[in-house]
């Protein structure tokens, strides 16, 4: 196809935004896979910190021990006891699942931060682009369980312990362990997400 000779002297940002909107409006002729990957070229153009954002509050709401517990030590649920054990771990990580399935998948959270790359009209329509694609991430909800079980307070360490400053195994927690494992998931998770972009795609 020939670009008119009005857009032959346009930027290279311009030509690149004109070929997006025509991939994307998947013409006879144009390959789903090129589609595809310049919806994900586009993506990786944009910060988007809803999924740490959403990973992060569900971290501190659902750390076993601090609001709640379920199943607890001496009851099915036990509230500020900052305590833990693995069958709460287990239950609270099915729970931090689906709701993580349930906000970055099926509901969509995003929040658009602007970088260096062009215009921030092109990257907004880009990243709709992207969005409209029908490729789902499992990544960040994957990331941020295995995150969840790993830096729980009390399972394999808990820094500061209660008697120690590093203590391992106890399945107790406090609050500045709690804050200090927050940092430590926050840091983790911002890196894998959004600087080494690491994505499991289906669909």
């Amino acid at each position: 196809m020939l670009v008119p000779s009005s857009q032959s002297n346009s930027s290279p940002l311009q030509n690149q935004h004109y070929h997006l909107n025509k991939y994307h409006c998947l013409k006879p002729g144009v390959p789903l896979q090129k589609t595809t990957l310049t919806a994900r070229k586009a993506r990786e153009k944009m910060s988007d910190w809803g999924p740490v954002f959403v990973a992060v509050m569900l971290f501190i709401l659902l750390t076993p021990g601090l609001l709640i517990q379920v199943p607890g030590h001496q009851r099915f649920i036990e509230f500020g006891n900052f305590k833990t054990s693995g069958v709460s771990i287990l239950v609270h990580s099915i729970v931090y699942f689906a709701l993580s399935c349930i906000f970055l998948l099926a509901v969509g959270v995003h929040i658009a931060a602007r970088d260096g790359y062009g215009r921030h009209k092109n990257r907004r329509k880009n990243y709709t682009d992207f969005i409209a694609t029908k490729m789902v991430d499992w990544g960040p909800v994957l990331i941020g369980v295995v995150l969840f079980v790993v830096l729980t307070p009390g399972l394999l360490f808990q820094i500061p312990g209660n008697s120690k400053q590093v203590e391992f195994g106890s399945l107790k927690t406090n609050g500045m362990a709690i804050a200090v494992h927050t940092l430590i998931f926050f840091a983790v998770y911002s890196i894998l997400i959004l600087a080494a972009h690491v994505h499991i795609y289906t669909g």
